[in-house]
Parts: C-alpha cells; sequence; structure tokens
C-alpha cells in the first residue's frame, strides 16, 4: 500500500471539541465520498498534556497527524489529479476552512515500517468508553546531524527498534514512518518538518504505557539514550498521546 501523512492545525479561536467534531462528523465522510481512491483514512488528535518535548523544543505545531493509505502509487496520483478539479476542490476547500488552518498544512509521503498486527486488531480510542479501545502515543524523531538517511534507517531498523522491542514488552504494535519529502505539498505558512520519522506505538491500555515509562527511568532508560546517540538528535525528540480515529 501507498501511504501519505498530512499534519492538520485546527483553525483559530476553534476548540479542539469543535475542531475534532467537524472533522470526524463532516470532513472525513466527505473527503472519503470525494476520493474513492483511499484505502484507510486515520485521524490522530494530539494531546499535550503529559507530553515529553525536549528542553528548548517547540511543542507541535498542528493537532493532527492524519494517515492516508492507497493502493498504490497511481491511486494517490489519481486522487491529487480529482482534488484539482474545479468542483471537487471547491467543495473540500470550502469544508475546510470551517475547521481548519490551510496554511499550515503539510502533506507527504512516508514508507512505513514495523507493522506486525492488522489493523482490525488495533482497536481505536476515539468514540469509546475511557479505558477502553487502544492507548497509543506517537514520537517525532529526529537523525542524528550528517547521518544519510539510509544509514538512519538500516539503524533504526535493524538495532534501536529491536532494543526498544526487547526491554519494553508492554508495546503491542510499534511502527516507523519515515518521511520522503519528494513532492510535498506545503501550506503558504507551513515550514517543512523537522523531524525524519513519525514514529507509533500503541500499548493495550494506559496502564501499559506508563509501566514502559517507569522502566525508561531506570538501566532500560539508559540503555535506550545510549543507542539513541548512535542515531537520533535527542536534542528534538516529542512524543504526545494521541486520540486515533479510523475510518476503513
Amino acid at each position: 500500500m501507498f501511504k501519505v501523512i498530512a499534519l492538520i492545525k485546527s483553525k483559530p479561536g476553534l476548540s479542539r471539541a469543535e475542531f475534532v467534531k467537524h472533522y470526524e462528523t463532516g470532513h472525513a465522510p466527505l473527503a472519503r465520498k470525494c476520493f474513492p481512491q483511499i484505502v484507510q483514512y486515520r485521524r490522530n488528535f494530539i494531546q499535550l498534556e503529559g507530553a515529553f518535548i525536549y528542553p528548548g523544543t517547540t511543542a507541535p505545531d498542528f493537532d493532527s497527524v492524519t494517515e492516508i493509505w492507497y493502493r498504490d502509487r497511481a491511486a494517490y496520483d489519481e486522487m491529487l489529479s480529482t482534488h484539482f478539479l474545479a468542483g471537487v476542490q471547491d467543495i473540500i476547500e470550502a469544508d475546510e476552512r470551517k475547521f481548519l488552518d490551510q496554511s499550515m498544512t503539510r502533506f507527504f509521503i512516508v514508507d512505513q515500517r514495523g507493522a506486525k498486527h492488522a489493523d482490525s486488531e488495533l482497536v481505536p480510542s476515539y468514540g469509546r468508553l475511557a479505558g477502553e479501545g487502544m492507548f497509543k502515543v506517537i514520537a517525532l524523531l529526529t537523525r542524528k546531524p550528517g547521518m544519510p538517511q539510509a544509514d538512519f534507517v538500516d539503524y533504526y531498523e535493524n538495532q534501536h527498534s529491536m532494543l526498544i522491542w526487547s526491554l519494553f514488552p508492554w508495546i503491542v504494535e510499534y511502527r516507523r514512518n519515515f518521511i520522503d519529502m519528494t513532492g510535498a505539498i506545503l501550506g503558504s505558512a507551513a515550514s517543512k518538518p523537522d523531524f525524519d520519522v513519525v514514529t507509533e506505538l500503541w500499548f493495550q491500555d494506559r496502564a501499559g504505557y506508563e509501566r514502559m515509562i517507569s522502566a525508561h527511568d531506570g538501566d532500560a532508560g539508559r540503555l535506550v539514550a545510549a543507542d539513541e546517540e548512535n542515531c537520533f538528535d535527542r536534542s528534538k525528540t516529542r512524543l504526545f498521546i494521541v486520540e486515533e480515529s479510523e475510518t476503513i
């Protein structure tokens, strides 16, 4: 499958609840109707409470990490062509103006690695009672200065991710989305992402996540930090909880 990620910022003055409601009940169904090329469509609504943001690093300047899958590159290109047809573009952009800041949208291709479970096994949290659905976090990670992208991907996939799996058994799923800015679409006020990979981690519940955090404060954390020096710019690390909603 061919995957892209969109970074979406809420319209100024709109509450988080209003933003989420319109995205879920208005825009997501509209996008699925206008673009039948979409195979899967997921929104990850950011919760900054309890986020880890390295001192001196800015918080995310977006409110949703939106993931969209297509059958292949041809289907994605077909969607883009459809999007820019006068009638479709007018409808989509008119709706976007109701809930998001179009000038801040970023849209780029990613190479997803590491999936071990079918998405149907990872129950989204949005719209469920507290404690139901998977507990999910996202980390924005930047490669070590001077490290070639290919070397970064190789080390993360074959060294660092293996270490994470060995130390934290509470992780249910652990995926890495490596950014490819070729053909990226950036809003007029949007800057290029200052990270190289969007990492997703699922836990059975919040208790599992908190057990990982607790373990990270001990010897496991020291092992992770030492290994991160080999591939990451740790001063740019950001990790935050998300509320995930899925349209299949």
